[in-house]
Formats: C-alpha cells, sequence, structure tokens
C-alpha cells in the first residue's frame, strides 16, 4: 500500500471509489420541476452584527428583507478563515480531508509539507458539490472568488462549474488596476471559463461585475428545463477597502466618536433586538486593543476612514445582492429557489503589513511603493485600507476575538437561509449548524442521482455534516443532537463544539496555558473558563478534540524555527 493511499484512509477521506459513480443512483430521476434551484452566496469577512437585521448600523435593506422572509440561524458556523470553509462548502469534507489543512498562504512546517491534507489547494481526487449535482440533473455556474487553487487543473471549470468568472486568490482590488493584495501575488488572476483575463473593463468593480455575471448565467435559464446551482461569491468586503466614486462619503463622520462608542452602540441595538438578553451589561473592552483617546489625532481620522469605507463597501454590496434577487424574480425564478446567504468567517482584524513581512523587507517595500496611502486616496484605485483592529468587537458581539481564531468571534458567521416555495421555516434559530451541513442539504434537495460519469481516480468525500432539510420544513427543531461534535484546527489554534459545549485552545498572540472549557448556553461571549470546575466534561470535550483531529488528518506543526507570532488579525 502507498504511503499517500494510507494516509487517505486513515483520514476517511472517502466513502466510495470513484472509478464510477454510476451506482450512486437508487431511484429515477426527479423532473427539474420538483427539485428547487441552488443559490450560494457568500461573502468575504463579514462580521456577525455588520447587517441592520443582527444589530449593525449599517445599511442592508436587501439582506435585512431576506432576513425577515427567511430563518435567519443564529448559531452558524463556518471554518477559521476563507479558503477553508470554501474547501468545506465544495466537499461536505472537513478542511484537512479537503487540502487545505492550512492556507496556501501561510507557510507549512516540515513534517506537513506534501502530506495529504496540506497541499494549500482542493484536493483533486475529490468530487464537488457541484459535480455531484450535475450528475443530478442541475445546470452549475459560479462567480467570485474562488481561493482553491490556481493550477489549470484546479479551475472551476473543470470542478463541474459549466460556467465561471471567478478570482483565483484570497483578495485583490476591486478595480481593473488588478492589483493583488501581498508580495507574492501583486497581481489579480481572474479567469472566465478557465481562460486568463488578461484585462479587466475600465468600469469594473468587483461586487458589480460579479452580479452581472450571476444575472447573465440566471438569465439564461429561463427557458432551460434543469434547476440550477449557482455560486455567487462576493470578494466584499474583504480588503482593500475600496468602493465606486459615488459610495466614498456614504457613510463620512458616522464613525469619528470611535470604537468603544460603537461597541456601546451595538451592544444596545442587540439587546433590543433580542440577540442580548435586556439586562446584559457591556462587558470591558478587549485590553489588547488601544483605546480611542490613546491614539493620535491623525491615527483616530484613519481608523474612523477605514470603518467608514467598510461600511460604504458592504452597503453597496447589499445594492449589488438586491439586484440579484430582482433579477431572479424577473426571471421567475426567485420563489422556487433554496437560498443560502453566508460569511466565510468571523470579522477581520487584519495587520495588512504584517503579511508583507513574512515576504522580506525589500519586497514588501518594493510592493508598498505600488500604493496611495494618503488619506485623501483611502478607497480609491490604488489605495489599501483594512479595517482598523479596534472595530472587530463591536461587529462580533457577544463573541470573542475575529478571523483566524477558533473562538466564536473566528467561526460563528451571519447566515440567512430561504428555503424554496412558502412553507420554510421563518424568523430566528438558535439550532447549532455549520457549513458541513450545506452539501448534504442541497443533495437531499437535488434527489437522486441521475448520471454520472466514469471518474477514475476520483473519490467521494465523506459527508461530515447533516441535511438541514429537517430544520428548514419545521419537521424538526435541531439539525444535530448533544453527541454531535464538530472540530477546529488552524495554526496554532483548536477547537471543538459538542452541544453547548466549546472546547478552545489557542497559540498566539492571544495565546491560552491549555485548554479552556466554556458552556455557551449561558456564556457566548467565552468569558468563564469552567476547566477546573467540570474536569469530567474537559476530559471527555479532549478526548472528542483528539478523535477528530485523528478522523480528519491533523497533522500537529514540527517546526525548527516557529514562524514569528502574527500581530492582532485574521489571515487573507
Amino acid at each position: 500500500m502507498s504511503r499517500l493511499f494510507a494516509k487517505a484512509s486513515r483520514v476517511c477521506l472517502a466513502v466510495a471509489a470513484a472509478t464510477s459513480l454510476s451506482s450512486l443512483a437508487a431511484s429515477p430521476a426527479q423532473d427539474g420541476a420538483s427539485r428547487p434551484n441552488i443559490l450560494l452566496v457568500v461573502v468575504d469577512d463579514l462580521g456577525f452584527n455588520d447587517l441592520g437585521a443582527t444589530g449593525g448600523e449599517i445599511a442592508t435593506p436587501n439582506l435585512d428583507a431576506l432576513a425577515q422572509s427567511s430563518v435567519l440561524m443564529t448559531d452558524f458556523h463556518a471554518a477559521p478563515t476563507c479558503s477553508l470553509t470554501r474547501s468545506m462548502l465544495m466537499t461536505g469534507a472537513d478542511n484537512h480531508q479537503a487540502g487545505l489543512g492550512t492556507m496556501a498562504e501561510r507557510p507549512k512546517a516540515p513534517n506537513q509539507r506534501d502530506q495529504p491534507g496540506y497541499q494549500g489547494r482542493l484536493d483533486e481526487r475529490l468530487v464537488t458539490i457541484a459535480e455531484r449535482l450535475q450528475g443530478r440533473g442541475y445546470a452549475t455556474f459560479m462567480a467570485g472568488k474562488w481561493h482553491l487553487g490556481s493550477r489549470p487543473e484546479d479551475d472551476p471549470s473543470r470542478k463541474g462549474f459549466e460556467d465561471s468568472f471567478t478570482m483565483l486568490q484570497g483578495g485583490a482590488s476591486h478595480f481593473a488596476d488588478r492589483l493583488g493584495i501581498t508580495p507574492g501575488a501583486p497581481q489579480s488572476q481572474w479567469r472566465d471559463n478557465g481562460r486568463e483575463v488578461t484585462q479587466l473593463p475600465e468600469n469594473f468593480f468587483s461586487s458589480t461585475a460579479i452580479t452581472d455575471r450571476a444575472l447573465a448565467a440566471i438569465d439564461r435559464h429561463r427557458s432551460d428545463a434543469r434547476p440550477f446551482f449557482g455560486y455567487v461569491a462576493y470578494t466584499a468586503p474583504h480588503w482593500p477597502l475600496q468602493v465606486p466614486e459615488e459610495w466614498l462619503d456614504r457613510y463620512r463622520g458616522r464613525y469619528d466618536a470611535g470604537y468603544e462608542a460603537l461597541w456601546r452602540e451595538r451592544h444596545e441595538r442587540m439587546k433590543r433586538l433580542g440577540f442580548i438578553p435586556a439586562d446584559a451589561t457591556l462587558p470591558p473592552f478587549p485590553s489588547y486593543l488601544r483605546k480611542w483617546d490613546e491614539l493620535t489625532p491623525e491615527q483616530r481620522r484613519v481608523a474612523a476612514r477605514s470603518m467608514e469605507l467598510y461600511a460604504a463597501m458592504v452597503e453597496q454590496m447589499d445594492q449589488q445582492i438586491g439586484r440579484l434577487f430582482a433579477g431572479m424574480k424577473a426571471a421567475g425564478k426567485y420563489d422556487d429557489t433554496l437560498i443560502v446567504f453566508l460569511s466565510d468567517n468571523g470579522a477581520d482584524s487584519e495587520n495588512v503589513r504584517a503579511i508583507w513581512a513574512r515576504a522580506g523587507e525589500d519586497k514588501a517595500r518594493e510592493f508598498e511603493a505600488k500604493f496611495d496611502f494618503s488619506l485623501e486616496n483611502m478607497g480609491r484605485p490604488r489605495s489599501f485600507v483594512s479595517v482598523a483592529d479596534g472595530w472587530a468587537p463591536a461587529r462580533t458581539l457577544p463573541a470573542r476575538l475575529y478571523k483566524g481564531m477558533t473562538t466564536e468571534g473566528g467561526v460563528r458567521v451571519p447566515a440567512i437561509i430561504k428555503y424554496p416555495g412558502r412553507d420554510g421555516l421563518t424568523g430566528r434559530t438558535r439550532a447549532f449548524a455549520s457549513v458541513l451541513d450545506l452539501p448534504p442539504t442541497f443533495l437531499e434537495l437535488a434527489g437522486e442521482a441521475q448520471r454520472e460519469q466514469p471518474r477514475p481516480g476520483r473519490v467521494v468525500p465523506e459527508q461530515l455534516g447533516r441535511s438541514m432539510v429537517g430544520l428548514l420544513t419545521r419537521s424538526t427543531p435541531r439539525v444535530h443532537g448533544d453527541d454531535y461534535a464538530m472540530g477546529w484546527e488552524l495554526w496554532p489554534n483548536k477547537a471543538l463544539r459538542k452541544g453547548d459545549w466549546k472546547l478552545v485552545r489557542l497559540g498566539p498572540p492571544h495565546k491560552t496555558a491549555d485548554w479552556q472549557l466554556f458552556d455557551l448556553s449561558k456564556d457566548p461571549a467565552e468569558a468563564k473558563d469552567l476547566a477546573a470546575a467540570e474536569p469530567e466534561k474537559l476530559r471527555e470535550m479532549i478526548s472528542a478534540y483528539d478523535q477528530y483531529a485523528a478522523r480528519v488528518g491533523v497533522i500537529e506543526p514540527e517546526w525548527e524555527t516557529p514562524p514569528a507570532p502574527r500581530a492582532a488579525g485574521g489571515a487573507n
């Protein structure tokens, strides 16, 4: 047995060898009219509280309206960073099984290099959800961010999408200049059905262009008897924070009062909306952050401007999502479509210059020279702005920390699901669910396989989640029982969720001395560590984490010289 096959077997990569998938068809095909379209809308780095529907002050009328007519998930989880989540959405497998045990942009420890699960791209052996839906008679299209590999064989056009317009990296300029976001990726890579796009239109803006392409795909399906699966992956509001010229002053002056003022404001609004108990006291502002009055006047101006641009970017994206929904309604495709909206991870709190420094001082300086960092140019082409660190706590309330962390602030995300027809669940639900539950949901609604082409060397990934159809049709109040365990591992950060219990262990810059244990039903902020008070539960949870790590193939890094700890912030 080869080493590669032994490793794949050890992590339970697949439930079936895919020399042929035709054996999966167990019943006659359902006709297209009885099966819904499926639209998956993923946005980039949106905080849980950034929508008006979840307590934010940013104008998001279209997503707020979707939340009013659909179900708003208040305990929905993704991975700590974007490419990991996307690998899970495209396969239904854990990110380690899918090839993203760590991000492509981050260094691997020597013992992780060339190992299954640590390719830094989607494992080419895995049959994707798009391919599986194709086998059930679905038309498929994608527009937006891919972030699952840049080789020709990694392209969405080779992964089951009949039509695709995609950006390959984790982020880039939102304008036509195609500037990248790191010295290692100085130029964005866009592809149109697998063909490299060398020049974008002069008036290009990412959210608008992604919506245009999705609408064109939907319009083509007006007369198509097949249901469609559409994956619309906005690159907004990932940095660099940029907006079209007419949006630059949309929130001018709105955030001049500072971080703590927004922290208090959103806390009060979330209490009024019922996300936080009415008698909840405002927790202390995080001690690892500088207070607003400790910043210089210039630092305050830059920080406030960053949040103004972020808010404008979110509202402009919401406007485009509204265009998308309006186009679906005009095409007669809205009512019979399952719509899933979510963010790919928690709110970002990134130190961008620290990312550039990984490439070395000379390369970082050379890359920096491409941009105009002046206050006057912020938000325009050739600007490079990320959200100042101090805004993240308000955007994840009441959760702890941010993107890149395995705490709730890094993995709990806003999610809205519209069930097709008029009888689906509406309102809010506290039912625990995650991105792993979406592929099984799609497959259940799509019915049995109609046709599958032989796929030598391919495998059907093990589905770690459970279909949400029972919850969405009101036949059950939950997706998972208390015995279901979901784990996370990224860099030195680890966690496991089982029922309302959460096990957490962090590395720098928020390193914990040991495992921490929290009861999220009483402590959603992960403020009261119960590890010492609940030793039996702690042992149970650690054992469950160890089982998770063995099952999915976590390889604990063994460094010769460990990389420098990150400054506060997530990862692209």
